[in-house]
């Protein structure tokens, strides 16, 4: 590492960008394994590790080919992909929701008691 103030800078900030998304990922990984271990009732998480691993690289390579393929997947299918499962879709289950358990309108009638 170049101790050069200019690109020290430069050289700290991309090593530090670089780890959180490595730190989430890890994060994911463990909630799946852990997930899968409860699915199924298995007690110890070590032996699925490297299984989990070698799968969800596999399919790392078969979703996204190359990174020009990612790029374009993500500018132009994943704005739009975002927005329906974000936004569109719990506003529409919210009106749903409304419609259908919307409280019923008692209609009380006053009862009067003849002494």
């Amino acid at each position: 590492m170049d101790r050069n103030p200019k690109t020290f800078h430069k050289e700290c900030t991309f090593s530090i960008s670089n780890y959180f998304p490595v730190k989430y990922n890890t994060n994911y990984f463990h909630a799946s394994i852990a997930g899968v271990c409860q699915i199924f009732n298995i007690a110890e998480t070590r032996f699925l590790t490297l299984p989990m691993g070698l799968i969800v690289m596999t399919f790392s390579i078969i979703v996204y080919p190359s990174i020009f393929y990612q790029k374009t997947w993500l500018t132009e299918t994943w704005i739009p992909c975002s927005f329906f499962v974000g936004a569109l879709y719990p506003f529409v289950l919210l009106i749903i929701g409304w419609i259908r358990f919307r409280p019923a309108k008692i209609k009380i009638k006053k009862v009067i008691k003849s002494t």
